[in-house]
Order: structure tokens, then C-alpha cells, then sequence
């Protein structure tokens, strides 16, 4: 028995530089967008933009002999945009921040993402009951893909037009999980 999927996607948005306002309406502070280019604010997970192009999956399952079911699926993606962008002070008084992304939203994607996931099972009865040992072991290949990265560049003050290097700019913050094992007993009655 086997399942196949797989997906491709090629979604655009168009915004022309006369729809993107500066809600502050500060616009001898920074806040215009003249070239057309994106202006974005960032915090938290939100640095990561999920916009694979395409991906697929595949999941199958075997009955051994004995009564023995082998079951795996192969799952890949490509890898997310890396959108790295500069912090740009736009008024010291106010805190308020504007953070533009530096060229096209996929300029630099992470590596593509790779994982076989396995399972191994096979049920005994003893009279109306029916139990099921089973092992599994998910990232068989224990692939370590970066699945994000710090993408801040920098800080920019507008009013000193100070640039200061973030310290940890590109450092890994998310991998793909490592090789786990798990044993399982399931007990139906």
C-alpha cells in the first residue's frame, strides 16, 4: 500500500509603491518607500517566511511475513527564504522601528529539507485482545538541516547614521530535529 504527493506552487503578489504607506505618516523620518522596495517589521518567528516552491511526500507500508508490517514515509521540501534585513531606527524619542529587507524575499533560501521516517510493528491477539508492539525511528538519515537562521544584518540610526553589525547575525536558531527512536505498545480491546 503507498501514498504519493507532491505540490508546486508559484504565488506572486504585486504591490505597486504607491499602495505601501507609512501608517505613521513620518515620511521625513524614513518611513517612505520610494523604490518600490519591501519594508517589513520582524519579531520572533516571524524572520521566517514559509514559502516552499515545492514539496512532495511519500508513504508506503509492507506486510512481511509473520505478520510483521513495515511502514515509511519520505518527505522533502525546499528550503525556506532567508530574508536578512536591517534594523532601521526611524525616531529615538519614539522607539518605533522600520526593518527593510534587503533585495527579493528569495535572494538566499536555507537548504532543502530531507527526512525518512520508518516503523515496524506487528500485532498479537490473546482472545478479544489485540496488542501491538511497534518501533519507530523518525530522520533515519539524522539529517541536520538548518531550518532557521538569524536574519538580521544590522542596526541602522537614522539620527547618528551609525551602522552597528548585529553580533548574532546568521547564527542557526532552529535545526531539524535529530535521529529519534521511539518504542510504542498499543493495547485495543
Amino acid at each position: 500500500m503507498a501514498r504519493v504527493s507532491a505540490g508546486w506552487n508559484s504565488w506572486t503578489q504585486d504591490i505597486p509603491p504607491e499602495a505601501i504607506l507609512e501608517p505613521n505618516n513620518r515620511w521625513d523620518l524614513g518611513g517612505q518607500n520610494e523604490n518600490g522596495g519591501t519594508v517589513v517589521g520582524y519579531s520572533g518567528k516571524s524572520t521566517l517566511w514559509i514559502n516552499a516552491r515545492w514539496q512532495f511526500n511519500v508513504a508506503a507500508l509492507y506486510q512481511l511475513p509473520l505478520g510483521l508490517n513495515l511502514g515509511a514515509n519520505f518527505f522533502g521540501r525546499e528550503g525556506y527564504p532567508q530574508s536578512y534585513y536591517v534594523r532601521t531606527s526611524t525616531d529615538p524619542n519614539l522607539g518605533s522601528r522600520l526593518f527593510l529587507l534587503n533585495g527579493h524575499i528569495d535572494d538566499f533560501r536555507l537548504n532543502n529539507v530531507y527526512e525518512l521516517d520508518l516503523r515496524l510493528d506487528k500485532t498479537f491477539t490473546l482472545g478479544q485482545v489485540a496488542i501491538t508492539p511497534s518501533a519507530e525511528v523518525f530522520n533515519v538519515t539524522n539529517n541536520g538541516t538548518v531550518l532557521q537562521r538569524e536574519s538580521r544584518i544590522a542596526d541602522f540610526s537614522l539620527r547618528t547614521g551609525n551602522l552597528t553589525p548585529y553580533p548574532f547575525f546568521n547564527q542557526i536558531i532552529e535545526t531539524q530535529s535529530p535521529r529519534i527512536l521511539r518504542l510504542g505498545l498499543r493495547v485495543s480491546f
